[in-house]
């Protein structure tokens, strides 16, 4: 695929994926992770109780915007996990929030402005990260999700891509979570070999709060010098 068409709908999966990971660019210091193959797809129900994702890539330490911890009284634990199999990327979030009630829920549309409730985010560039390719995903805790691909980090969101992403989302006491399913055909790759780069995001709305897993401090989430 060209960089001049980075819309366009992907073809069958080769059998590289074994050798595929996610990693970092040295030059920014950026952490690197072992992309974890499923043995089994998990059911997409937004509970995130499969054994799959046991052995999933973990991240747990999210930091504000700028790397500084968030301050006592407002931290909460934030899990995400990706997997993979030969046909589709899986993320499952699991977001403490004592604040249920004043979450801000108010798009229930697929690609309507779900970035301005209470979210998680997954930026991912499978590709060279000279080309700058890039796919957003917004969640929000109902199940409502905006995709959209980018050519780079000023390019305007492209809101008629259609990655063929499933998300499903529960809502706890005390907590929420997200499973998404996003067909690896559906994704800008550029080679199924070598570093794809990476971040999970989550905002706060009722304390109005940027949360990062990117250990390199940004000011964005947008910033790919620094994705993982």
């Amino acid at each position: 695929m060209t960089q001049a068409s980075p819309y366009r709908r992907h073809g069958r999966l080769r059998p590289f994926l074994a050798v595929c990971c996610l990693a970092g660019w040295a030059a920014a210091a950026a952490e690197s992770y072992a992309l974890a193959l499923a043995s089994a797809a998990p059911v997409l129900d937004g509970r995130l109780d499969d054994a799959c994702w046991a052995s999933a890539t973990t991240l747990e330490r999210f930091v504000m915007l700028g790397g500084a911890e968030p301050p006592e009284a407002e931290r909460v634990a934030t899990r995400a996990m990706i997997l993979a199999d030969r046909e589709y990327l899986y993320l499952g979030v699991r977001c403490e929030e004592p604040f249920i009630d004043k979450m801000a829920v108010r798009h229930r549309e697929r690609d309507s402005d779900v970035w301005q409730d209470d979210v998680v985010e997954f930026m991912v560039m499978p590709c060279p990260r000279d080309v700058g390719l890039y796919v957003q995903f917004c969640v929000n805790p109902a199940g409502a999700l905006l995709d959209g691909a980018l050519a780079g980090p000023a390019a305007r969101l492209e809101r008629g891509y259609d990655s063929g992403a499933e998300v499903k989302a529960q809502v706890g006491a005390g907590e929420w979570s997200v499973e998404m399913r996003v067909p690896l055909a559906g994704l800008p790759v550029q080679s199924w070999q070598g570093p794809w780069y990476f971040h999970v995001a989550r905002s706060r709305r009722a304390v109005s709060q940027s949360l990062t897993s990117l250990q390199t401090p940004v000011s964005g989430f947008h910033d790919l010098g620094a994705y993982a």
